[in-house]
């Protein structure tokens, strides 16, 4: 018998054929696994997602009904993927990321007043009453002026420079503390800083004699 032809011959060759249809077959198993899991992933990763954008788009709605904005226009998404499936994902969940944080900064905006949203309460409430005293000041000095005209007597004068004009002075910055220092979202308590207010309108009592001067000196 031929030993080239025994069939003994020929079996080393068949198991590493075997061998390496083996390891050809487990290669083409670990592939689609791992793709079975990266799609597995990636449809996690979509549905939460698209989970995590409805809730988005119910916080952007009632924080623009809040802050009395139109509802805002939501744009459709692309009928289908363009580019690689992973970075897509990851380019829309950094956009719903920058996202939320423009509306958690939209929501700390609308906690804070339209006037001076950076200061403190009493130095916008200053500034507030302060505005209404430069009212009454100029008040002053018109009651002066027509006074010195002998356009009305000068206890009519004195009387609304040094009582009516002051006090209408802080009842107004009273009114417009609890105007402009409401923040957009509202407030049911707003610190008006009373006695502030009514220092601050009271102070104008002394430019009275100031006014007299000039005023006489004008006329």
């Amino acid at each position: 018998m031929n030993p080239s032809t025994s069939p003994w011959a020929s079996w080393p060759a068949y198991t590493e054929l075997a061998r390496r249809l083996d390891e050809v077959r487990r290669a083409e198993e670990e592939h689609s696994e791992n793709v079975q899991r990266r799609v597995e992933a990636a449809q996690n990763r979509i549905s939460e997602l698209d989970s995590y954008l409805s809730t988005q788009r119910g916080h952007l709605t009632d924080l623009a009904r809040q802050v009395r904005q139109p509802r805002p226009a939501f744009a459709e998404p692309p009928p289908e993927f363009t580019g690689a499936l992973e970075e897509t994902i990851r380019t829309a969940e950094r956009y719903a990321d920058e996202a939320a944080d423009a509306a958690e900064e939209v929501a700390r905006l609308a906690t804070e007043p339209v006037l001076l949203p950076r200061w403190s309460v009493r130095s916008r409430n200053a500034v507030i009453y302060l505005m209404a005293a430069g009212g009454a000041l100029v008040g002053q000095a018109v009651l002066l002026a027509l006074q010195a005209l002998d356009q009305i007597s000068w206890w009519t004068a004195a009387a609304w420079a040094l009582f009516g004009l002051p006090t209408l002075a802080f009842f107004v910055g009273y009114v417009l503390v609890g105007v402009l220092g409401v923040p957009r979202t509202g407030a049911s308590e707003v610190e008006r800083s009373p006695r502030l207010g009514f220092a601050i309108c009271m102070a104008s009592l002394p430019v009275w004699g100031v006014l007299t001067e000039l005023i006489r000196h004008m006329f």
